[in-house]
């Protein structure tokens, strides 16, 4: 299980997310992830490499890589849930 640096997340799901890297993941490599979340907090979780797509040489990252949550503790998808529906609101409520 590798443990992974700080990665700019793209987009969150419940059931994972899309990261830019510099290093390239090999697809179904098993990582762990600390997520720091908008309201100032973290949770630690397991992830699976789903995919990864190799970016343009002038693109912000070398990969763009999608993970999919593989364990994920009751009280911190929770707490990813709360974060998730008030991203969700705050977008629906600026159009």
């Amino acid at each position: 299980m590798r443990r992974v640096d700080k990665q700019q997340v793209l987009d969150a799901s419940l059931g994972g997310i899309r990261i830019y890297s510099d290093e390239q993941y090999t697809q179904d490599t098993e990582l762990e992830l600390d997520l720091f979340l908008r309201d100032g907090t973290s949770l630690e979780c397991k992830a699976r490499v789903a995919w990864t797509r190799k970016l343009a040489k002038d693109a912000v990252a070398r990969f763009e890589v999608g993970l999919a949550f593989t364990d994920v503790p009751p009280l911190a998808m929770e707490r990813l849930k709360s974060v998730l529906v008030a991203d969700d609101e705050a977008a629906s409520g600026s159009m």
